[in-house]
């Protein structure tokens, strides 16, 4: 078995010299630089990891459905792992678009079975991600 070492050499890297743009490898495309990406104290961010058994699936549910998952692993990450409220206002201020959009995404993704969603009289809906996907 060839090491990474081998099988990504430094010869196939070509530098573009064009300041904060990043190495290319050779037919690979932009890889982007991490170390010259902006650093903000209240940046969102992704708790991982997630399963990318689960992303594929709600990207192939198509729609904003990719989107919501996004967002709503965002919001798993911030409590824990543990269940969350969320309004489908919230998930529209996160660009998934109209309210009805996130509505439908919701559905799609538990159809699907991806989360589970929890309706509490008079609240805003529980949200369980199933990792397992």
């Amino acid at each position: 078995m060839e090491g990474l070492r081998d099988k990504f050499a430094l010869d196939d890297v070509v530098d573009t010299g064009a300041g904060n743009d990043v190495d290319t490898a050779v037919g690979g495309g932009d890889v982007g630089n991490v170390a010259d990406a902006p650093k903000t104290d209240n940046e969102l961010f992704i708790k991982g990891p997630l399963p990318l058994s689960w992303v594929t699936a709600a990207g192939a549910l198509g729609g904003k459905c990719l989107h919501t998952g996004m967002i709503l692993w965002h919001h798993h990450g911030l409590n824990r792992g543990e269940s969350f409220q969320i309004s489908h206002r919230r998930l529209s201020e996160h660009g998934v678009g109209t309210e009805l959009t996130a509505k439908r995404s919701l559905d799609r993704l538990e159809a699907s079975g991806l989360i589970t969603v929890r309706l509490k009289s008079g609240q805003r809906k529980e949200i369980v991600i199933n990792a397992a996907g």
